[in-house]
């Protein structure tokens, strides 16, 4: 889904962030905790720290936050009900947003935590912490672009209070994994950015890129990948040495992810066959309405038992809230059918025109309803997964606001103009899937926002969903 082509890869370190938030635990007596809601003044414990585990599909998290386990003793002290950080560990579920704020008339943000970019990041954090986000997804930090990052990871972190922790990639393109010389490059790259933020409270892992998997050699023989070995053994250069400049840093529980296309898991069962080195997978979903339904045999949660027992989470799912007036006449959006699907019938018809495009109104034949649908029946789907087996660990929406430009990346008129896609895609309830339009907030010229109802949907499921 996310655009890859237009992501600069630059010399020095560009980095994407993938942030969690509102880590809480349950204290012996039953009594329900924050982390740790105070620390001595500074200098009397050493910089605070956070621990992450991974034992069988589970993502776990430290509740008290620390450099180091005895440090971590001398702060369980300071509670009578707070055990020592050794034995607190406590399974993690992720309420996600993807995130990339890119204003009207721009071109794809690259460093949207960037010190350039504070006004943005300053007007979005408290929002997103407020609907109960507790994770968020962003693709790309250049350090070239806007400035430094070191604020906006100081107020995701809060001073401990529900804070977000910062997954880091460094982004480059699928065809770099052919070349062991560009594997080595962006391995230096990786493992010295893990080494300077290993032992920073707010840092969760890092990420291989986003979508580094756009091709499936089984029905298309000339990609190259990622059915090969040299696809896997220049994968694994950078994920081991990822992994290792954590280590150096200070801190080797930090976890390795991926941000894969959903191709069926296809990618994911030939990362499985080659021993891919990462602790978690990510997968971004569109499979319409939810990722399972009654007999069909793409089930995406059967698809990930049969494949790995590491933890997955989906960094990607959501559905466009623009709609097509004039190309959809005729066509209603029908939901939940036998199987629990949702779709558009009659199916197919002639491309949508770009200029036919507007918000869908809030009921209809086609209309917001059905996109608060997909919100809800998605995520009561993932927690439900989650509690089950722990088959996933969460996932993250896309996306937190509109971006014009992915329209069309290639064309500079379509970042100042909201225009639509051609697409019919009739497993969506816009029966589209417009690029400019996933987010939960409409954007405007300047730094407005304008909710939309499905931003209110996800508060209230996520409500009733404990993350711990």
């Amino acid at each position: 889904m996310r655009s890859v082509s237009n992501f600069v890869r630059v010399a020095g370190l560009a980095a994407c962030v993938l942030a969690v938030a509102g880590c809480g635990g349950t204290a012996p007596s039953g009594q329900q905790l924050s982390f740790v809601p105070s620390f001595p003044p500074a200098g009397t414990l050493p910089p605070v720290e956070t621990d992450f585990d991974v034992v069988g599909r589970d993502i776990e998290i430290s509740d008290v936050p620390t450099t180091s386990e005895s440090a971590a003793t001398t702060a369980g002290a300071l509670q009578s009900n707070v055990q020592p950080f050794a034995s607190r560990k406590l399974k993690f579920f992720i309420h996600g947003m993807d995130y990339s704020p890119t204003q009207v008339g721009q071109p794809v943000n690259n460093n949207p935590l960037g010190s350039g970019n504070a006004a943005i990041w300053q007007r979005d954090i408290p929002l997103l912490r407020a609907m109960g986000v507790n994770a968020i997804h962003v693709y790309n930090v250049d350090p070239n672009v806007n400035g430094p990052i070191d604020n906006a990871l100081k107020a995701l972190w809060n001073n401990n209070s529900k804070p977000i922790f910062v997954v880091f990639s460094i982004h480059f393109g699928a065809t770099c994994l052919n070349s062991t010389g560009c594997a080595n490059d962006l391995a230096t790259q990786y493992y010295n950015l893990d080494k300077k933020y290993a032992t920073n409270p707010a840092v969760l892992g890092v990420t291989i890129s986003n979508e580094i998997n756009p091709c499936n050699q089984a029905t298309d023989p000339q990609c190259g990948i990622p059915s090969n070995a040299t696809y896997w053994n220049n994968f694994n250069i950078i994920a081991k040495r990822a992994k290792q400049g954590f280590a150096d840093g200070g801190d080797k529980s930090k976890l390795v992810m991926t941000s894969n296309v959903d191709d069926n898991n296809y990618t994911l069962s030939q990362g499985e066959k080659f021993g891919a080195a990462v602790d978690v997978w990510g997968i971004n979903v569109y499979r319409g309405r939810g990722f399972v339904y009654t007999g069909q045999t793409g089930d995406l949660f059967a698809q990930i038992r049969a494949t790995t027992t590491k933890p997955v989470v989906i960094t990607e799912y959501g559905g466009t809230a623009g709609w097509h007036p004039k190309g959809s006449i005729g066509k209603t959006y029908k939901y939940p059918l036998s199987d629990g699907s949702g779709a558009c019938q009659p199916a197919g018809g002639l491309p949508y025109a770009i200029t036919d495009i507007a918000p869908m109104p809030a009921t209809g034949k086609i209309s917001m309803a059905g996109l608060n649908d997909l919100v809800t029946f998605s995520n009561t789907q993932l927690y439900q997964g989650w509690k089950s087996d722990g088959v996933v660990s969460g996932g993250f929406y896309f996306e937190w606001t509109d971006e014009w430009w992915k329209q069309n990346p290639d064309n500079p008129a379509a970042r100042s103009t909201h225009w639509g896609n051609a697409n019919v895609v009739d497993s969506y309830p816009a029966c589209a899937r417009d690029e400019a339009w996933y987010g939960l907030n409409a954007i405007s010229p300047g730094t407005a926002l304008a909710p939309r109802s499905t931003l209110t949907t996800l508060k209230n499921v996520w409500a009733k969903q404990p993350t711990t």
